[in-house]
């Protein structure tokens, strides 16, 4: 495997985990919800916000290498991409 489909394969993984986290907590947030502990869910929203940036940012990096592998288009109005 090439070291670039290592890296975003390793970013992807990354993104999955944090993801895979985000999922438990939001479960945990709806028991916390249904018991009414109004402060102990805002503060598991804090914790889901954090996981979520986390995700994202592997996301986009891996995006970033994929598209830096690939040439750049441009299309004229009306024709075929050049």
């Amino acid at each position: 495997m090439p070291e670039n489909a290592k890296n975003v394969d390793a970013l992807l993984a990354t993104a999955c985990s944090r993801l895979l986290n985000s999922a438990a907590i939001i479960s945990h947030m709806r028991v916390l919800h249904g018991h009414g502990s109004d402060s102990d869910y805002w503060c598991q929203n804090e914790v889901l916000a954090e996981h979520l940036i986390v995700a994202g940012r592997p996301i986009t990096e891996a995006h970033g290498i994929l598209l830096a592998k690939q040439g750049i288009v441009l299309q004229m109005p009306g024709g075929l991409p050049n």
